[in-house]
């Protein structure tokens, strides 16, 4: 049986392998763009300290002591998020596209039992990428052990490490059934958050081997969408007739750009607590091109989403004693739409 080590038996440096070297590159290739579209900011907090709005309202004493709030929140709310799928799914282009990798550390296990599991170390977000599904019988079984391992982890504070659980399917695939397994024998019986599973059916685009995909507008047509719509009904009953738990399913393409709004809203929506969702947003990608393009009930969860940051954000004003008068009759800070809107592109001109 494999045993899953310690995090301390994860090594970061840059002495990586050819197929290593190869995901790095693409990561940088993925973030690459305009830099007018990205932020000059390293974090939310430095985004803070620098942001004149801020100053609106608030003496130098209470814009301190809130951003201190804010810092607090950040400090006590790490997210660690388990990627799982079978092989050329497409997780790493998944991954890729919603965070800013260029910022995160890469480290690799030191033992072969572990060292196929990479993970993503970001200020306030872990990755942990497990190694794909669906290779051999040996290799399913080896990764199937490593994410039961990391599923019974517990982190400082007492609390299941694991707040998500994502599972990346290909969508241009009929067979699914190692997927299935995976999500039914393997994570579903371990995973410790109620709503800790998202299941996102990756590669839209070519469901349909290329047809009724609109390539100008990087969306799916009507028929394309039929389609995916019922694949996603059909994922969703399956899971639930073989295990009896009701799972969010989402349609994307990670390549294409199209839907990874909704994606993160998704994982957003499943962290098991509201203060994590401000932890993630700082590290989402900040290119906004990658925001655009989404189907219609995307925005609905965005502004839900929104709604939510900034009852975290202004618990961290109460918190850091601002005052009644901040927060009544001036209500949020501008730049705190700015901030928690850090993902969404054109509806909140994030980062600009």
């Amino acid at each position: 049986m494999n045993k899953f080590t310690d995090t301390n038996d994860f090594t970061f440096d840059n002495n990586v392998t050819k197929e290593n070297a190869l995901k790095k590159n693409a990561m940088n290739e993925t973030n690459a763009g305009s830099d007018a579209k990205k932020s000059p900011f390293s974090s939310l907090i430095e985004m803070m300290e620098q942001s004149p709005e801020l100053s609106q309202g608030m003496t130098s004493d209470e814009r301190d002591r809130y951003i201190s709030g804010v810092r607090d929140i950040l400090a006590k709310n790490r997210v660690n998020i388990l990627l799982a799928g079978a092989t050329g799914a497409g997780k790493s282009t998944t991954i890729n596209s919603l965070f800013n990798m260029e910022e995160a550390k890469v480290g690799y296990g030191t033992d072969p039992e572990t060292r196929e599991i990479e993970k993503y170390t970001f200020s306030n977000l872990t990755l942990w990428d497990t190694p794909g599904f669906g290779d051999s019988p040996e290799k399913d079984r080896a990764t199937a052990e490593m994410i039961r391992e990391l599923l019974k982890r517990n982190n400082d504070s007492g609390h299941p490490l694991i707040d998500l659980v994502l599972v990346v399917v290909d969508g241009s695939s009929r067979d699914m059934m190692s997927t299935f397994e995976l999500i039914t024998k393997v994570i579903a019986p371990g995973v410790r958050y109620r709503d800790g599973i998202v299941v996102a059916i990756n590669q839209t685009d070519v469901a349909m081997k290329g047809r009724h995909w609109d390539s100008a507008a990087r969306k799916p047509e009507p028929e394309l969408t039929a389609f995916m719509t019922d694949k996603v009904r059909s994922v969703k009953e399956r899971i639930r007739n073989s295990c009896d738990l009701g799972v969010n399913v989402m349609f994307y393409s990670a390549t294409e750009k199209f839907n990874l709004l909704k994606l993160m809203c998704f994982i957003l929506e499943n962290l098991p607590d509201d203060d994590k969702m401000l932890s993630l947003v700082q590290e989402v990608n900040r290119n906004d091109e990658v925001w655009q393009s989404h189907d219609e009930e995307t925005r609905g969860m965005v502004e839900g989403i929104l709604g939510k940051i900034k009852g975290v954000v202004s618990g961290a004003m109460t918190g850091a004693a601002v005052g009644a008068k901040i927060a009544t009759s001036l209500g949020l800070p501008p730049v705190v739409g700015t901030i928690v809107g850090g993902f969404v592109g054109g509806l909140c001109g994030l980062f600009s």
